[in-house]
């Protein structure tokens, strides 16, 4: 404890004087009389006058409050007070220090959860970590939360909007400070919180705070919850728990959507930062093996009205817009602008499905790798069906769905080395136009007819028959998804 702390306590007790302070020295011990030892404050008094308290070359007259302040002459009474007054304060200083040394030290070998139980533990009571947004980032397992309404704003994932108006009156009333403690009575609740400020690289990222309900808090919990705050807090940075503070507020909402949060949660948190739900959107996921940030902005140039995030190592962006707006956006060209992989998904108009939609894309990503198409630019639409096949779990049933036909042409082809199955997929897509279907396999029109006519003979199909063709297509996906699975 410095000099300067411990005169500063004892005035509120007794009346100090003539106070000099020319070194703020570290006081570890306290003595009565003379001497001159390094980091021990001194009581001693004079044949007359008032007593002193000596560090050093640093001193201040002491006036007991019980006596006559013009007295000259002090009883014993009064130097064993102010020695035992001066004691308490220390040891209390003391075992605050060696509290905090001990959560410092934990802190060093354990993660940010181990770290918040332990610190619970230190300090007899629960602690919860809220970020700037009020989302509830870790809590403490020590012991139960007792207010049921906290035990509320845990499975929902966001706090009530009583602490939030509250946090926003604090704010309004106090200076910024990392080593303040403010109490926050609940009008709804007998419960008593002591909340403290969070900084994370200078930036404010959000508050800690602890919960009592019977007893008042003690001092030590007052001074040590900011300081445990910080410890906590620079824990939960370098774990990348606060959201990227490059990012804006509306993109911890699409984060919050893509782990499916609580939808009542996610709409508070929605009115909460003034964001308005599209009637339209499509989700956009970037895969790129590094630079991620400059992809993120990037994306936000190019569209400054969506929810952008680095999401389980893929760039995520929520585009508002009806289907007519975002054709006109040119795909092509914006996948050439990024360079990465980019995966579009269809237009929804449920702001909850997102969740959803994300897990399309990714069964997307990983059948276009199964598949081995190569492309850079994937549409989910183009995969529906091949998602769907993907999740039967009996996948050698399917191969009774296979088109006889189909399966007949596949055994020609490996026999004569032939492209059939090949020709009739193509045949498909180009809805029947012969001339865009020879143009897409850079063949002559006359060899695709000849194709054609080999087709129909080998399997007894009328190929003019478009009604036959879904069939047909559900067979070839089915066949080439089976194909990509058994290599």
């Amino acid at each position: 404890m410095k000099y300067s702390e411990l005169v500063s306590k004892l005035e509120k007790k007794f009346i100090l004087t003539d106070i000099q302070i020319h070194q703020d020295n570290e006081i570890n011990t306290i003595q009565i009389g003379n001497g001159t030892q390094p980091h021990t404050l001194y009581i001693e008094q004079a044949v007359a006058g008032p007593l002193k308290l000596v560090s050093c070359a640093d001193h201040a007259c002491v006036r007991c409050p019980c006596i006559s302040q013009t007295s000259t002459n002090l009883s014993n009474q009064a130097v064993v007070a102010l020695f035992n007054d001066a004691n308490e304060v220390l040891a209390a200083e003391q075992q605050q220090e060696a509290l905090f040394s001990g959560i410092l030290q934990y802190s060093l070998t354990h993660d940010h959860q181990a770290v918040i139980d332990f610190a619970a533990t230190q300090l007899n009571n629960t602690l919860m970590i809220i970020d700037d947004n009020y989302r509830v980032l870790a809590y403490s397992h020590t012991f139960p939360f007792p207010d049921p309404l906290w035990q509320q704003n845990i499975d929902q994932g966001y706090s009530r909007l009583d602490f939030i108006q509250g946090i926003k009156k604090m704010l309004a009333q106090t200076k910024p400070s990392a080593q303040a403690s403010y109490r926050f009575p609940c009008p709804v609740s007998p419960y008593q919180r002591l909340v403290a400020r969070l900084y994370f690289q200078h930036e404010l990222v959000g508050y800690v705070v602890m919960f009592n309900d019977q007893q008042d808090f003690t001092v030590a919990q007052q001074q040590l919850l900011p300081r445990t705050g910080q410890v906590l807090s620079d824990l939960l940075g370098r774990a990348a728990a606060f959201k990227d503070y490059q990012v804006s507020v509306r993109a911890q909402l699409l984060s919050d959507l893509l782990e499916g949060i609580n939808v009542n949660a996610i709409k508070v948190n929605a009115q909460i930062v003034g964001y308005t739900v599209p009637q339209s959107m499509c989700l956009v996921v970037l895969k790129a093996a590094d630079q991620l940030a400059r992809l993120c902005q990037k994306m936000r140039e190019r569209f400054p009205e969506a929810l952008v995030v680095v999401y389980q190592e893929r760039v995520v962006a929520l585009l508002p817009g009806s289907l007519p707006t975002l054709k006109k956006i040119t795909w092509s060209d914006l996948q050439q602008q990024l360079q990465c992989q980019v995966i579009v998904s269809n237009c929804y108009h449920d702001f909850f499905a997102t969740k959803a939609q994300y897990i399309i894309t990714r069964h997307t990503e990983k059948l276009s790798l199964q598949l081995q198409d190569q492309a850079q630019l994937l549409f989910c639409r183009d995969y529906y069906f091949a998602i769907m096949l993907d999740r039967i779990k009996q996948r050698d049933v399917l191969t009774a769905f296979i088109d006889p036909g189909v399966q007949q042409l596949q055994q020609y082809d490996l026999a004569n080395q032939t492209e059939l199955i090949m020709t009739l997929a193509q045949y498909i897509r180009c809805g029947g136009n012969q001339t865009i279907t020879a143009e897409r396999l850079f063949i002559h029109r006359n060899t695709l007819l000849n194709r054609l006519h080999k087709i129909e003979d080998l399997t007894g199909l009328d190929l003019k028959d478009s009604q036959l063709w879904f069939q047909l297509e559900c067979s070839l996906q089915m066949q080439r998804l089976l194909a990509s699975l058994n290599r």
